[in-house]
């Protein structure tokens, strides 16, 4: 049952018209810069009802997929439609941080002028991390995934210095408007050039086909791996949100596969074959340790890079200690993978909600991040590599590895909200969910 606009007796007149087609503008206006920042669509809706109620609108219906907003709002007899779009798509964990908190502390009846000033200042506020800073964070981020991924120092050390050239790339075409699918093939390109250079000179001149070579080379363009779009596109789908979910899945797919042809360029080229690395041979102590950074690192980078302000980004990076280690413990006592991945997801959620709850903190901007730890990207571009090679059976096998984790991990987030989040786990009216 929905609520619905209520009939008059008194016909509207044109100040009326004004005042819905002003007031609808910026309930779109509140969801395009939530769809645009990356959100998913339960919270893109959310925000618009919750400006929608505070501006006395009557009765809000909205349509949300990938990159589309329809929205239809009534008003005693008057009703208005609006299509809004999003170009081009993107994520701004800081934006999604000022809407949630401005729509939630909206008054019962707001006035227009004071709703439009509010937009006005989320949408001009500039990035929380400096782009220097932000270049140093995906350096680091792809460093602690290429230590994980059983990488050696001097593969590291090409992994920075090609990740950092890469991003910086990426950020400048995406500025100049670029196709993003033809951005994200020019930056794989670049990385994994950068990165054979940069190993070929810390090898002595000489460049040869490792493990742990092949091991650096996936890593170097980690940081391309739509993680956002994965995880809220799976949690839209959990509440069958199926044209924004399956857009948004359908996006990730395609950049993947971007990522996959600048990969494949590279890779024959240089003559590598994606072999499993071996161990990494340390001290326990010094290994666990390692491991620890590596996840902090991994997920903080992330965090900085998708614009998280600070109290999240570090908190995430807490988090994802937590979680990686629940996940590694688990495999070194020899549970299968993807249900070490389940358990290690669950931990995660839970403790997002927690912390978030705790300390007054966005949940969903930590989520997000504290995943990507385990996103199994590393294993679905040695998919693509051994596809490029005409080894049809090992593809196979890393493909299916790939698909067993992310539904591993989508199954632990998604149980995770549904536990702790109503939201989520129950079909609710619209006038239920804003009294969250």
């Amino acid at each position: 049952m929905t609520d619905e606009p209520s009939p008059t007796s008194d016909p509207p007149d044109e100040q009326d018209y004004r005042e819905l087609i002003r007031e609808s503008n910026l309930v779109l206006r509140t969801g395009n810069l939530m769809l645009g920042a990356g959100t998913s669509s339960l919270r893109v809706r959310t925000a618009m009802l919750r400006v929608s109620r505070a501006l006395g609108i009557e009765h809000m219906q909205a349509t949300i997929s990938f990159t589309n907003i329809v929205v239809t709002t009534h008003q005693r007899t008057l009703f208005r439609t609006l299509v809004g779009e999003v170009t081009t798509p993107g994520v701004n964990a800081d934006r999604i941080r000022a809407i949630q908190k401005f729509a939630r502390g909206l008054p019962a009846r707001a006035d227009a002028t004071d709703v439009t000033a509010q937009l006005d200042r989320i949408e001009a506020r500039p990035p929380v991390h400096p782009a220097w800073m932000v270049t140093l964070a995906v350096g680091l981020a792809c460093i602690s995934v290429g230590f994980l991924g059983g990488g050696g120092w001097r593969e590291l050390l090409a992994v920075f210095v090609a990740a950092m050239a890469s991003y910086s790339l990426h950020r400048q075409l995406l500025a100049r408007k670029l196709n993003l699918f033809g951005s994200v093939v020019l930056s794989t390109l670049t990385a994994s050039l950068v990165y054979l250079a940069v190993s070929w000179f810390s090898h002595g001149m000489v460049l040869e086909s490792t493990p742990r070579m092949v091991a650096g080379f996936i890593a170097a363009s980690i940081f391309l791996v739509p993680g956002f779009p994965l995880f809220t596109g799976s949690l839209d789908l959990a509440r069958l949100d199926l044209q924004a979910g399956i857009g948004r899945l359908t996006y990730a797919a395609l950049v993947m596969l971007s990522i996959g042809i600048g990969a494949w360029v590279v890779a024959s080229v240089a003559g590598l074959v994606p072999t499993p690395p071996p161990p990494v041979v340390l001290d326990p102590v010094w290994l666990w340790t390692l491991r620890v950074l590596a996840s902090f690192g991994a997920v903080f980078g992330w965090a900085i890079m998708f614009n998280s302000p600070w109290p999240e980004a570090v908190w995430s990076g807490m988090i994802a200690i937590v979680g990686s280690m629940v996940r590694l413990l688990l495999l070194e006592a020899g549970t299968l993978e993807h249900v070490a991945t389940f358990v290690g997801a669950l931990v995660m959620g839970v403790l997002c909600h927690a912390v978030g709850r705790w300390f007054g903190l966005t949940r969903l901007i930590m989520l997000v991040p504290v995943m990507l730890v385990m996103i199994p990207g590393s294993p679905a571009l040695q998919a693509l590599l051994h596809f490029n090679s005409g080894d049809l059976f090992s593809a196979l096998g890393s493909g299916i590895f790939v698909v067993l984790q992310v539904i591993a991990m989508v199954c632990g987030l998604v149980a995770s909200m549904m536990v702790l989040d109503p939201a989520w786990a129950f079909t609710r009216r619209d006038s239920a969910i804003l009294k969250r």
